[in-house]
């Protein structure tokens, strides 16, 4: 083995420990299995569920870090910090109280792995430039069958049916379990053994494992040996992105069919790469132009199932590098890095809304008035063509060309609208008119003037809910003090739904402790029926001009049984 053979080995190991993204999922039977088995377990919902005074909570595995470097001739390859199969932490995803206007789906591209600030996340960027509330369901390691099953359980449902724009980057963990099972199929031909798929990261990832090097030559053997010669290997790779991505597409259209859906294509990350490393570029540049062939299928079939940001086209146009790979030192750690994240927010930005100033006319905002920390907005009439509209407050008098709202109010069917638990302050308030085009992608006419409006109600800190215990028919909550609060208003309801843009306890009756001391910090409820109930509570002060009270977003929720 020459030295530059040792650097593209030495490459390729740190490759296979990265893959697109912090872990790889396999795709052998016997891990499909343990996949679907946790499932369920994938993200969670913000409602906790109690019948006891003891509660478990749930582990959070700490980030792998990885290390590579180059290798001098004849020296013994080790590879270290590689995750094993099936390892996937998606965090403690929680939907957000407010509605859900922006739905990110997918694997680590979308959870901005790698990242030294999160808010440089494609996701978060778009969230911050749109104004849109989000929630990122995406995962590390989640392949396209893991974002089926979670839409399928129905914990997403709620949130699907909020939102106005879905977006998804799938596909690139199943070319990597294909690889996988290639690279398994090789060193089992040469060695006689019998590993599988999922063993494949957990040998290279031992260094005292004596399968180790054979093993690692399997894996540069495909390599070098050309894409053409194993494309048949990612046949059945390819054809479940397929499947999965139209099934995916149709799910969330029966949920919400007036959401759009917009599906990142794959960038090859090796294209900056100099000789001898170019090889990685050929190889994983013709898996990619196979994938993206793919995700292309779903657009252009039958009614259109999604929209796909060519993600592809604009990293590839690109002079300098996007994503963490080089070559010195070598790093083929090919997840995009902040100026990449900042090309994908560009290109999904670009497909978030059209603007048509000629489309629909400019709405004229007549009235603006203040009830606590409530602001309501009216125009003066209906816009000619007008399909909807939305509604933006914000604190600057630029904040439309900034896009720095601070809250916004979408699709309004009405010539009204209403912000929720607007602190004290000075706001400016705009609106403009949609309709949406044959694609089904809204197209906005122009901003209206902006209306200065001050809000002088103080309102309180959310609180939390801490703690929800059950004996008998008696339940007891715990909860924080917060700052401004006056007092606070604890319910148990029957059920929990979207309320003025959170969601929240109702169906509560009489199930109602109201608390007029800041300082009182546990309620006890009695002879409560049998019976499934959400509790939650609100705070409050008497800040408004007129005394009436001025209350805080609702807590979390805790879901508690009486037996």
């Amino acid at each position: 083995m020459n030295k530059h053979t040792g650097k593209i080995l030495a490459g390729l190991l740190s490759l296979a420990m990265l893959g697109t993204s912090g872990t790889v999922w396999a795709a052998d039977a016997s891990f499909t299995d343990q996949q679907k088995e946790n499932e369920s377990a994938l993200f969670t919902d913000s409602n906790e569920e109690y019948e006891s005074e003891e509660s478990s909570e749930a582990e959070n595995n700490p980030g792998t870090v990885f290390t590579d470097g180059t290798i001098e001739e004849g020296e013994q390859i080790f590879l270290t910090g590689l995750p094993l199969l099936g390892e996937a932490d998606p965090g403690d995803m929680e939907i957000p109280a407010v509605s859900v206007q922006y739905l990110a789906l997918g694997d680590s591209i979308s959870t901005g792995y790698g990242l030294s600030d999160p808010g440089q996340s494609f996701v978060n960027l778009l969230a911050q430039q749109t104004g849109m509330t989000v929630a990122n369901a995406s995962a590390d390691g989640a392949v396209s069958q893991a974002v089926l099953a979670l839409l399928s359980s129905g914990s997403l449902d709620a949130a699907l049916s909020d939102a106005e724009v879905v977006t998804l980057t799938i596909g690139g963990n199943d070319m990597m379990a294909a690889f996988y099972e290639m690279i398994a199929a090789a060193y089992n031909a040469a060695s006689g053994d019998s590993i599988t798929a999922a063993q494949v990261p957990v040998i290279l990832s031992d260094l005292t494992d004596s399968r180790n090097a054979a093993l690692t030559q399997s894996a540069l053997q495909i390599v070098m040996s050309g894409y053409d010669k194993v494309r048949p290997s990612f046949s059945a790779a390819l054809d479940m992105v397929g499947s999965n991505l139209k099934s995916i597409a149709a799910y969330i259209k029966e949920k919400n069919p007036d959401v759009t859906i917009l599906v990142g294509n794959q960038y090859n990350p090796y294209q900056w790469l100099p000789l001898p490393y170019s090889v990685l570029g050929t190889f994983f540049g013709q898996a990619v132009n196979d994938l993206n062939s793919v995700i292309a299928d779903g657009e252009n079939g039958a009614g259109t199932l999604y929209t796909v940001a060519d993600v592809y086209a604009s990293f590839a146009a690109s002079g300098e590098s996007l994503t963490n790979a080089s070559a010195l030192p070598l790093n083929l750690d090919f997840h995009p890095n902040s100026q990449g994240h900042a090309v994908y927010a560009s290109v999904f930005g670009k497909l978030f809304t059209n603007t048509d100033s000629e489309a629909v006319g400019k709405p004229e905002i007549s009235q603006v008035s203040v009830t606590g920390n409530r602001v309501s907005a009216q125009l003066a009439e209906t816009v000619e063509n007008a399909q909807g509209y939305d509604f933006v407050i914000g604190v600057q008098e630029n904040c439309i060309e900034t896009k720095e709202y601070f809250q916004i109010c979408k699709n309004q069917t009405d010539i009204g609208a209403d912000f929720y638990y607007i602190p004290q302050g000075s706001y400016y308030v705009f609106c403009h008119a949609w309709i949406k085009g044959e694609d089904g992608i809204k197209q906005f006419g122009e901003w209206s003037e902006g209306i200065p409006v001050t809000v002088n109600a103080v309102t309180p800190q959310t609180p939390v809910l801490e703690k929800a215990t059950v004996k008998g028919n008696t339940v007891t909550l715990t909860y924080s003090s917060c700052e401004n609060a006056m007092g606070y208003d604890l319910v148990l309801g029957k059920e929990r739904k979207k309320v003025n843009l959170e969601y929240r306890p109702v169906n509560y009756g009489t199930n109602v402790i109201k608390v007029k001391r800041a300082d009182r910090l546990t309620v006890t409820f009695k002879n409560v029926e049998e019976g499934t109930y959400f509790a939650g509570l609100h705070a409050y002060n008497r800040t408004s001009e007129d005394g009436k009270k001025v209350f805080s977003y609702w807590s979390n929720t805790k879901k508690i049984t009486i037996r």
